[in-house]
């Protein structure tokens, strides 16, 4: 059985399980034993290799009332389609081959996510520089979204200029886990995550309603996730662009001289310093 199966049933009995690429087709019966439910015995389930079933975008304990299944950083990013400011998005299709920035908003016509909305639409030409495309997301229907875009523009200076998910069934909020009940059952926190161009979740961050968040420190993310992708390099504390990078402890010495030719100054054999390469 995959590794991802076997997590995810616990180590139930896996009779009805076969892979084709990277689907696995699950016949539900084979689940009684974990969760203890009754269902058809002809339902068939598809799961990716991120244990999600691809046709509904949840994880079979979350399709038969289990445990939710939280993110984790180097998970695949859920996809999904969703009516937007912008139109039908498809989410996977929309990053194409770059990154993106999914984030959440508790509610429309509220203080603190006035002023985000305007510094992100501030900011679309810094993500743009970084091949990024930003999403936003609350559970409000499109209506309110579009009727508050002009709130946005008239108090922040910047139009609404990239796409707002309408999710009033919270059917991305739950795949997202984006709604803690012990903050409130109902709105959304102020997640924040970074996806790669491969869908890998990157970065995640939780913010409280009342704490609008740092997007300057979302750009130094980025910033930093793609140097680490194309340089083999990691980020000092408070690192910012421009500035000294470390060479990430697995290159050795004698691969580090093919690739940076400017050299470095070697603190501990583990702690390797360098002049940012892309600069």
């Amino acid at each position: 059985m995959p590794n991802f199966l076997h997590k995810e049933l616990l180590g139930a009995p896996a009779t009805g399980v076969s892979i084709a690429g990277s689907k696995a087709l699950l016949q539900l019966p084979c689940l009684a034993r974990t969760y203890g439910v009754q269902f058809p015995t002809n339902e068939i389930v598809f799961l990716n290799s991120n244990g999600y079933d691809s046709t509904r975008g949840t994880r079979p304990s979350q399709l038969l009332g289990g445990p939710k299944m939280t993110l984790r950083l180097g998970d695949i990013a859920p996809d999904f389609t969703a009516d937007t400011t912008d139109g039908t998005i498809n989410f996977h299709e929309f990053l194409g081959d770059g990154w993106g920035v999914l984030f959440s908003h508790p509610k429309d016509f509220t203080p603190v996510c006035t002023t985000e909305l305007g510094m992100v639409s501030k900011l679309k030409p810094e993500f743009e520089k970084r091949d990024t495309k930003v999403v936003g997301l609350s559970v409000d229907p499109i209506e309110s979204h579009k009727a508050w875009t002009d709130d946005i523009e008239e108090t922040q200076g910047h139009a609404l200029n990239f796409p707002l998910i309408a999710d009033p069934d919270r059917t991305v909020s739950d795949l997202y886990d984006m709604i803690h009940p012990n903050a409130n059952d109902t709105l959304t926190v102020r997640s924040v995550f970074i996806i790669s161009p491969q869908k890998q979740v990157k970065l995640i961050i939780t913010y409280p309603a009342s704490t609008g968040r740092n997007f300057d420190e979302i750009l130094r993310v980025i910033d930093s996730l793609q140097l680490t992708a194309n340089y083999s390099v990691a980020t000092p504390v408070n690192w910012v662009d421009g500035e000294d990078v470390i060479i990430v402890p697995a290159l050795s010495d004698e691969d580090a001289k093919t690739k940076f030719p400017k050299g470095w100054k070697a603190l501990k054999p583990y702690l390797r310093v360098t002049p940012q390469p892309n600069k």
